[in-house]
């Protein structure tokens, strides 16, 4: 997660019920359900992954993760329902 913070991108680590990492956890929890919000689809998911791995590889790609966020905004995928 402290690496891909360094991009931009947020994500938060998890423990796992498998063997301990030292000084860290063994998970990552991407937010998915965040993504969808934002109006990001499947055809998104490739250069997003392609984004993680870049970053998980030690490159910082800010700009890059900055410029495919550019092209979100609002709230979608959701229903209003007054009370």
């Amino acid at each position: 997660a402290r690496q891909l913070e360094r991009s931009g991108l947020l994500a938060c680590g998890i423990g796992l019920p498998r063997g301990h990492v030292e000084g860290d956890l063994a998970g990552l929890r991407i937010g998915t359900p965040e993504l969808a919000r934002i109006g990001m689809t499947v055809a998104d998911m490739a250069p997003l992954a392609t984004l993680i791995a870049r970053s998980l590889n030690g490159e910082i790609v800010a700009d890059e993760v900055a410029a495919l966020r550019a092209g979100f905004s609002g709230v979608h995928f959701t229903v209003d329902n007054p009370v």
